[in-house]
């Protein structure tokens, strides 16, 4: 448990300095860009939130298999079949990008065509990058891991910066160039001086795990940045970029929560592998991440107009009154992500299709229900309470022991099932 919190420490604070630089570069977009054109911007850095919800799935996944691993030395040899499988996945990402590129393009209404390329070519990088981390996050070698996000943090914020300050080739093909950078100068060599491995396939389980984890992360993306593209999409440039200001300051409580996700994954497998009681550890994370949650919200409710205008600037005022009820939401969201991974650790993919179900129907309704940027806000609130108190149901009668639920206790799933017929 020690280890548990001094990992969270290590993580937590790094994740604090990593958003606060996030952070500090959005808010220099919005009051340098103005509404309007902050509307691009923020559609373009969701562009590469999305990847990086695929390049988690791959960082999840490989923490937890090579957690399993019994030695550093086998652990770095599946790092190289990871890093393998990673390259053939971005690559094949990056031809149904490339093929996808105009209706992008045209469905966000975006001006200029070059960034969207740029970014599509960070995919590789991002990956690969991804799998690295994956490796420190198995290791528990959690400052190495948070070196690693504020390294991509600096180096994109600086040279985003002195692009949109000291040349004139634009605001949006500057924040492209400076995601590409911050992805492919961290990547490390790991598997440097390692003698060839004899090992020829990944271990047994590993594909239905990771399909799960990457249907589980598009089921996120959808619920955390369908309603970003659907505005972009429906409203003008000057309300897009109001919700873009309450998007980036209410998802605050997600992006905080994620660094206990990063250390609750592999501390469970070690837990469940030594055959111990994974209650406690989850009980502990859920009341970290409530509370949180409850300070945000309440925070935002009491000085929302106050909050966003030093933040963001006086242009930005009238998102002010919303930004609590966006902040709820996305709160209800990461406590429903968060037993979602715990489940998920425990080969129990019973969430997966639910928080899926809850992210088609979130952008159906907002596509059919777009009257103002407070529907938007209200139908997402509706369904994650809906989300978090089926899954909180579901949670307690699994742990009880319920028998009407018995099949949510069942290791693996369908896609797992699937794989090892298929083998």
């Amino acid at each position: 448990m020690r280890k548990l919190i001094t990992g969270t420490s290590i993580v937590l604070l790094s994740s604090i300095l990593v958003n606060a630089g996030n952070y500090g570069l959005t808010i220099f977009l919005a009051r340098f860009l103005g509404p309007a054109a902050f509307s691009e911007a923020i559609v373009l850095s969701t562009l590469v939130l999305g990847l990086s919800f695929f390049g988690l799935g791959i960082q999840l996944t490989g923490a937890k298999y090579l957690s399993e691993c019994e030695t550093i030395d086998q652990r770095k040899k599946l790092v190289k079949m990871l890093k393998t499988l990673s390259i053939q996945i971005s690559l094949g990402l990056v031809v149904v990008m490339a093929l996808l590129s105009s209706w992008i393009i045209s469905f966000l209404n975006f001006t200029e065509t070059i960034p969207v390329f740029i970014l599509i070519l960070c995919i590789p990088f991002y990956f690969l990058l991804s799998t690295d981390r994956a490796y420190y996050q198995a290791n528990q070698t959690f400052s190495k891991l948070a070196w690693s996000y504020m390294l991509e943090m600096i180096i994109r914020s600086g040279i985003t910066i002195l692009l949109i300050l000291g040349s004139d080739i634009g605001f949006a093909t500057a924040i492209a160039v400076g995601y590409l950078c911050s992805f492919l100068i961290p990547i490390h060599k790991l598997n440097e001086g390692l003698s060839p491995t004899s090992q020829t396939r990944l271990p047994d389980g590993y594909y239905g795990f990771f399909a799960s984890i990457m249907v589980y992360e598009l089921a996120q993306l959808i619920i955390n940045y369908s309603d970003l593209m659907l505005v972009r999409h429906f409203f003008n440039s000057v309300e897009s970029g109001l919700y873009g200001s309450i998007s980036t300051i209410g998802k605050i409580v997600y992006f905080a929560s994620w660094s206990l996700v990063l250390v609750l994954v592999p501390k469970v497998v070690e837990l469940k592998r030594k055959g111990q009681s994974t209650n406690g550890l989850f009980v502990g994370v859920l009341s970290i991440v409530s509370i949180v949650s409850a300070g945000i919200i309440l925070s935002c409710f009491f000085f929302g107009q106050e909050i966003i205008v030093l933040i963001m600037g006086n242009e930005y005022a009238h998102a002010g009154p919303l930004l609590w009820k966006y902040a709820l939401s996305t709160s209800l969201f990461s406590v429903a992500n968060m037993m979602c991974y715990y489940n998920l650790s425990l080969e129990r993919c019973w969430p997966v299709s639910i928080v899926l179900l809850f992210g088609v129907l979130q952008a159906v309704l907002i596509s059919l229900f777009h009257n103002s940027i407070e529907v938007v806000i209200m139908i997402q609130i509706s369904l994650m309470s809906i989300l978090v108190a089926l899954m909180l149901v579901a949670e307690v009668l699994t742990a009880t022991g319920s028998e009407k639920l018995s099949f949510l206790t069942k290791k693996g799933c369908f896609l797992t099932t699937y794989r090892k017929r298929a083998q």
